[in-house]
């Protein structure tokens, strides 16, 4: 695994982070060395985050990205978290915020190369594909990208521009 992040650093910053956007917490997390606890400081950074959030008035939900999954449900678990005390941790505090808070919670992983959407107690789970390198493949085709997020404003602002015939665009490649 790949730990040496100043190439990534130098071009977007810090490895993780948190970001507050339209009552939503971004919480970006830092996997290059295939642990969250690999950096310990990030721990601590969740688990602040999360208890800020929890009673923090101007906070709906959180999403917390990361390249790597808790819990592979497809393919041979080889995408998974190694540490499984790590991806427990992990789970437990944001089950435990979602039950406390009542507020909204969504993990949001890559690196399996599948687009992947689920729910489970209470916390959506998203794999988001495999942008920016060859299609998903299957018999039937396959397809590059990601989903697009948005906040409810932008949501509402383009079901007003579809309403008004301003139809947004969508780009597709096939393998067919």
């Amino acid at each position: 695994m790949r730990t040496d992040m100043a190439n990534f650093r130098s071009a977007f910053g810090d490895t993780s982070r948190v970001v507050d956007q339209n009552g939503t917490r971004f919480i970006t997390l830092d996997f290059s060395t295939g642990r969250l606890s690999g950096d310990f400081t990030q721990v601590q950074l969740l688990r602040a985050r999360l208890d800020d959030a929890a009673v923090n008035l101007a906070i709906s939900g959180v999403v917390v990205l990361q390249h790597m999954l808790i819990n592979e449900r497809i393919v041979n678990k080889a995408s998974q978290l190694a540490s499984r005390l790590d991806a427990e941790m992990e789970q437990d505090w944001l089950e435990d915020f979602r039950e406390e808070s009542g507020k909204s919670v969504a993990f949001v992983f890559g690196h399996v190369e599948v687009f992947q959407a689920s729910r489970e107690n209470g916390i959506s789970y998203l794999i988001n594909g495999n942008s920016g390198k060859t299609p998903a493949g299957s018999s039937f085709g396959g397809f590059t990208g990601g989903p697009g997020w948005a906040s409810t404003r932008q949501r509402e602002r383009g079901k007003r521009r579809m309403r008004r015939g301003l139809n947004p665009t969508c780009n597709r490649t096939s393998t067919r």
